[in-house]
Order: structure tokens, then C-alpha cells, then sequence
């Protein structure tokens, strides 16, 4: 079943990043020696205007070898109910503890990668509210 579901994903992927730009990408890492992945960090630490970039650099990344869980959990975060901005505790514990079949201690240590990533940030008592698209 999750072989199925990142088949899916990969062809949603593959239709959403422009064929043409992705080899303008690569091109340019090449001419600075860095890989694909380096060379868009660097990039995106210069100008964070570049959100557009931004999401499409997480898709590359995420089409790379390397399947990467915490991602499809943020995805699944995102999927949440939302309200005012907040996606309220209950909610994430059902979407995520029940997805991934983790307890709640497991659950938090998640929340705290996200925050640490900038991803997201806690509302005392209430929840979470996402930073990043």
C-alpha cells in the first residue's frame, strides 16, 4: 500500500515540476561542483523571496532515493482541520498517531522537529499553526 501511494505520488510530482527549469537547476549546481539539493539550499539562504522555489526544491527532494517520512507526515499535517489558523492538538493526534501508528510522546517528538525546522509553531494550549506551505 505505501509502495502504491509513492507511485502516486511521484507521478504528481514528476507533473508539478517543470522539466525545463529542473535542467536550468541542475546546470547551474553543476557549473558550481555542488549537487542539486546543496546548490537550492545555498540559493534559498541568499533570497528568501524565492518561496516558489522553495516548494518546488522540497519536491525534487522528496523525488530523490531517499523517501523521507517526516515529510509525508508534514503533508499529512497539513491536511488537518484548521481553525483561525490553528490546527487544534486533538486533531493532529487523530491524523497523525493513527497514520503512522505512534503514540502521542512520539507524536510530540515530531512536532518539536517541525517547530525546529521553522515549519511550525505551538499555540499554548490549543495547537499548532504551519509557517510553511
Amino acid at each position: 500500500m505505501l509502495k502504491d501511494m509513492m507511485k502516486k505520488k511521484n507521478s504528481q510530482i514528476h507533473l508539478m515540476i517543470d522539466t525545463e527549469f529542473k535542467e536550468k537547476l541542475k546546470n547551474l549546481a553543476n557549473q558550481e561542483n555542488l549537487h542539486l539539493s546543496e546548490y537550492c539550499r545555498n540559493k534559498l539562504s541568499e533570497d528568501s523571496k524565492l518561496i516558489k522555489l522553495e516548494r518546488m526544491i522540497e519536491m525534487l527532494l522528496v523525488n530523490s532515493s531517499k523517501f523521507d517520512l517526516n515529510y509525508l507526515a508534514f503533508e499529512r499535517l497539513k491536511e488537518c482541520r484548521c481553525k483561525n489558523g490553528i490546527i487544534y492538538f486533538k486533531d493532529i493526534w487523530i491524523k497523525l498517531c493513527t497514520s503512522f501508528s505512534i503514540k502521542k510522546e512520539d507524536c510530540w517528538k515530531l512536532l518539536r522537529d517541525f517547530e525546529r525546522d521553522g515549519k511550525i509553531k505551538f499555540v499554548r494550549c490549543k495547537g499548532v499553526r504551519i509557517l510553511t506551505c
